[in-house]
């Protein structure tokens, strides 16, 4: 073979077909539901899963987090998005670094909470006191500077029935 990419190694030719997507794509998901067409609202609410380190945050903290709006000022990347607003802290200042999932949400010392996106890092040392589920993040990593950003804490259960529905749309 001659190389990357193309089709079959080769490169592309004039009337070559990539995709058809009536082969490929049944009619019913030529359109978008409603509930997966995206909106650019200025305020948007993230659901969470609280996580193992959950204890780590006192009631007050954790009332703070999930009853107060950040603040989104355009510090944010593919790597996460840093939130301002009012801070909250934790029992401790750092932990051992560990394995960081898409989603967490981290509280660094000055208690500011980060989300957490694809391009994360793979470790990381901050509490963490959730993670924001797998179809809000979308949503998060839409948003403009100025934008308002609450917490709602889901169960376990809830977030993996929203994934998968969110997936299997996009089955073929």
């Amino acid at each position: 073979k001659e190389g990357l990419g193309g089709i079959e190694g080769r490169k592309l030719k004039k009337d070559n077909v990539l995709l058809s997507l009536e082969a490929r794509c049944p009619i019913s998901k030529r359109v978008l539901e409603k509930e997966f067409i995206p909106s650019f609202p200025d305020e948007v609410t993230l659901r969470v899963v609280k996580g193992y380190q959950e204890a780590l945050f006192d009631s007050k903290a954790q009332e703070v987090f999930f009853t107060t709006p950040y603040t989104y000022k355009g510090e944010g990347d593919r790597m996460g998005y840093r939130l301002s607003g009012e801070k909250i802290s934790s029992s401790v200042t750092g932990i051992l670094s560990e394995p960081i999932c898409f989603g967490a949400i981290q509280i660094p010392a000055h208690g500011e909470p980060i989300v957490l996106l694809k391009e994360r890092q793979t470790i990381g040392g901050y509490p963490k006191i959730g993670s924001v589920i797998t179809v809000d993040c979308f949503k998060l990593a839409q948003v403009q500077a100025g934008a308002k950003v609450r917490f709602e804490a889901i169960t376990q259960e809830k977030a993996r029935a929203l994934t998968q529905a969110f997936y299997q749309f996009f089955r073929f």
